[in-house]
């Protein structure tokens, strides 16, 4: 059971620029009634080669949805296009900043989790073991966007963006140079204004002299979720309206 998922991680994520699509959800759109959420994975090639989906956790979790909005606890699993979870992200519920946690299956146990039934996708019960390799940590401060990328307790990446900006550059701390950059696209303006949807493009190595292990494309690419709660989910935000991503 080791090959499928080590080989398809490999494969998304050494790719050189991948797009991450939020999914638009009608009962968000029409009802603000707030879903799990999910996410598809293309190629430059606009072939579809993953998806990132929301697990669900019964009916505790759905009035968390509702009552919590983004700052809820979640983990949301990268599967391939045939059920194999990848990696998982788990965050906690969030107070003032989130701290998200990246995992792997153990050995291969992550394969055949999830199944397409009646046009979606659904895990199964099964237990597995994962290691955790990594966490994305959102950082303090007053009008910008900083998070921290640690692997294997290890700080190896920052960020630092203008508070309005839709560019998120990832610098090595060593040497300063750009090692990736999560790019927020601009949807059609119904997307926008309606919904939580959007696209976001990740480019390893932009400037062709950074390479990063695996592991630490697996951090960067939890970059996106971490980006989409907590700095574009305005419509899904908790129901107090309050926004603390100022402090």
């Amino acid at each position: 059971m080791n090959g499928p998922p080590t080989d398809t991680l490999s494969y998304i994520l050494t790719l050189p620029r991948i797009s991450i699509k939020r999914v638009v959800q009608e009962w968000n759109v029409f009802f603000d009634i707030q879903q799990t959420v999910q996410y598809e994975i293309y190629n430059e090639e606009g072939v579809q080669i993953g998806m990132m989906l929301e697990r669900k956790t019964g009916k505790l979790g759905a009035i968390s949805r509702q009552l919590d909005g983004t700052d809820r606890p979640f983990c949301i699993d990268l599967i391939d296009m045939q059920g194999n979870i990848l990696l998982s992200v788990t965050r906690p519920f969030k107070v003032i900043r989130s701290h998200c946690k990246i995992s792997i299956p153990y050995n291969g146990m992550g394969n055949g989790m999830y199944s397409f039934t009646d046009n979606r996708w659904k895990k199964n019960d099964r237990k597995y073991e994962s290691i955790e390799i990594g966490e994305c940590n959102e950082k303090w401060t007053f009008f910008k966007k900083k998070y921290e990328l640690v692997e294997n307790g290890r700080l190896f990446g920052k960020i630092k963006s203008e508070y309005l900006s839709w560019e998120f550059p990832i610098f090595d701390v060593n040497d300063g140079s750009k090692c990736a950059q999560v790019t927020r696209k601009m949807s059609n303006w119904q997307i926008e204004m309606f919904s939580d949807g959007g696209i976001y493009s990740l480019e390893f190595n932009p400037n062709g002299s950074h390479s990063l292990d695996l592991n630490k494309r697996c951090v960067v690419l939890s970059t996106v979720v971490a980006i989409d709660f907590d700095q574009f989910s305005l419509h899904s935000k908790d129901e107090s309206g309050f926004d603390n991503s100022y402090y």
